[in-house]
């Protein structure tokens, strides 16, 4: 099953690859720990990532989307891939 504009790494199938584009193929570097914490580390592959396309206004916390993530200060708000839009 492929879920386009969401998340999906397996380490028993690393090598997964899509032929849609915003998609990652690798660790979305999530926090982790126990309970799951899906929010994104600052390295995450999924940073600005996103289709526009389907993406929600607010991520999982309530946070507007996108966001300019600051050191790249382009100017261009992209989507992150997933349910958090990382915020330092």
């Amino acid at each position: 099953m492929i879920v386009c504009f969401h998340q999906y790494f397996s380490r028993t199938n690393a090598a997964l690859t899509t032929s849609f584009s915003n998609n990652i193929a690798s660790d979305p570097l999530f926090v982790g720990g126990s309970p799951a914490d899906y929010h994104l580390q600052p390295d995450s592959p999924a940073i600005d990532r996103a289709s526009a396309a389907y993406a929600p206004p607010n991520d999982i916390d309530g946070q507007v989307r996108p966001h300019d993530q600051p050191g790249l200060n382009d100017g261009i708000d992209v989507y992150d891939i997933g349910a958090d839009e990382y915020l330092p």
